[in-house]
């Protein structure tokens, strides 16, 4: 993983831990090394639990300065699941999206009760020839754990990067 994303992410978990209440006490980051897997790179936990109180009701839409992003799809404990968000504006597709950090949009999950990390990179590439930049933004992600996760998506359009955030229970696995 490069070390600007590597220091984007570690970044994005000291801001999002804060907001759930964890001090600096963040452990190493785990991952492959395999940079062509994209279900996620790493599981960074804080070593505490966390209640969710507070949290907010799981949605499929966000909203943010005035887009609306929907998610397509469900997460699903131990198994790749397919994660779809659309980016709108006014009601119309956003099919401009820019690239940040080398994709079209970059998704994080924190679980709820121990804030496990996973950071997520989008199905395809810009300038693959095949990957549109916009509306939509297709991810795989394997979460380990069933239970409430808040995912935030961050994309780029007009030169500015925004976070779209979701919480999203994951189902067990199914047997």
């Amino acid at each position: 993983m490069p070390a600007k994303l590597i220091g984007f992410s570690l970044a994005l978990v000291a801001v999002f831990a804060a907001s759930f209440g964890v001090g600096a006490a963040v452990g190493p980051i785990a991952g492959t090394g395999d940079d062509s897997d994209h279900r996620g790179h790493g599981d960074m936990t804080s070593g505490g639990a966390r209640e969710e109180d507070g949290l907010p009701a799981p949605s499929s839409t966000a909203t943010i300065d005035g887009y609306t992003v929907t998610m397509r799809g469900a997460l699903i404990a131990g198994e790749e699941s397919d994660l779809t968000f659309s980016v709108s504006r006014e009601g119309k597709a956003v099919t401009d999206l820019q690239p940040y950090l080398g994709a079209y949009g970059h998704l994080v999950a924190l679980r709820v009760g121990d804030l496990a990390y996973l950071h997520v990179r989008p199905e395809g590439a810009p300038d693959d020839g095949r990957t549109r930049p916009g509306p939509d933004v297709a991810f795989r992600a394997e979460v380990p754990a069933a239970g409430s996760h808040r995912l935030f998506l961050d994309f780029q359009h007009g030169g500015v990067v925004r976070t779209a955030e979701f919480t999203v229970v994951a189902a067990g696995a199914s047997s």
